[in-house]
């Protein structure tokens, strides 16, 4: 049986453009071997496997915005960068957007240390070191929490939603075998009285 998680996908009724082949690529089990852990022992998905989902599921019909959130004021008091993502998806034929999903990514910025200075003898302890990069993994971050809220890599960064599914289905066999079990015990007993 081929594990779908169709929870958070909810653009499939009444959209001639989101069909049972779109479901099963957003709503697919992430590869096991897609994912990787995090040193704070945190799952997550590289952002290339996100991009690639979306470009099988909407061929040349998605598409992202980014939007620094974070002013330079705050980025250079916190060291930490938000970048907020919005996820468009387009109807191939008349480009028209036919669903948005907007989120919000973070991550640090990496600055030299104190007391460092480059080549030609210039101080730049606490300036960033690759500002395009930080920006670059705060928006990763944000398209990955996007795309997961429309079903894509779902059970990597909502897998509560898929345990508390399966406790479920558990919890139904199991009041399914005890009914099973009563009614037995019924047949058994009316065949005794009888």
């Amino acid at each position: 049986m081929v594990e779908k998680n169709y929870a958070l996908v909810s653009l499939k009724d009444g959209n001639p453009f989101v069909n049972e082949r779109v479901m099963d690529i957003i709503g697919a089990k992430t590869p096991a071997n897609e994912i990787d852990k995090r040193p704070d022992g945190f799952d997550y998905v590289r952002v290339g496997y996100v991009r690639r989902t979306l470009d099988n599921a909407f061929p040349a019909s998605w598409d992202i915005e980014y939007e620094q959130m974070t002013p330079w004021d705050v980025v250079k008091a916190t060291r930490q960068l938000v970048v907020k993502a919005t996820l468009s998806i387009r109807n191939p034929l008349t480009r028209e957007v036919i669903l948005i999903k907007q989120a919000f990514g973070g991550g640090p910025m990496k600055v030299y240390k104190k007391g460092k200075v480059d080549k030609d003898g210039l101080l730049v302890e606490g300036l960033p070191i690759d500002f395009g990069n930080d920006y670059k993994s705060a928006g990763a971050d944000a398209l990955k929490k996007a795309a997961s809220m429309l079903g894509i890599c779902a059970d990597v960064y909502e897998p509560v939603v898929e345990k508390r599914e399966d406790e479920r289905e558990t919890k139904a066999i199991e009041v399914a075998e005890q009914n099973s079990k009563d009614d037995e015990v019924l047949k058994i007993a009316a065949t005794e009285g009888a």
